[in-house]
């Protein structure tokens, strides 16, 4: 089982059902695995999706839209 450093998360082959079994039974019978994955998921999302950081990119969206508006 190996995360998605860039955005969190479990990374399987798009249809592989018995790659998709195997990640839930390892996540649901090792503790240690599912702790270190919420960590890090919740790292990223805390991170990620910081209301300040959500604000200012909001903000910068709404300057450059602004500026191509009125060119």
């Amino acid at each position: 089982m190996t995360g998605v450093q860039e955005c969190g998360g479990i990374a399987l082959p798009p249809s592989d059902r018995a790659a998709l079994a195997t990640t839930l039974s390892q996540l649901l019978t090792d503790e240690s695995a599912r702790r270190r994955e919420a960590s890090r998921v919740l790292e990223f999302a805390q991170k990620t999706f910081a209301p300040e950081r959500q604000t200012l990119a909001y903000l910068t969206l709404f300057a450059h839209l602004r500026s191509a508006a009125s060119s």
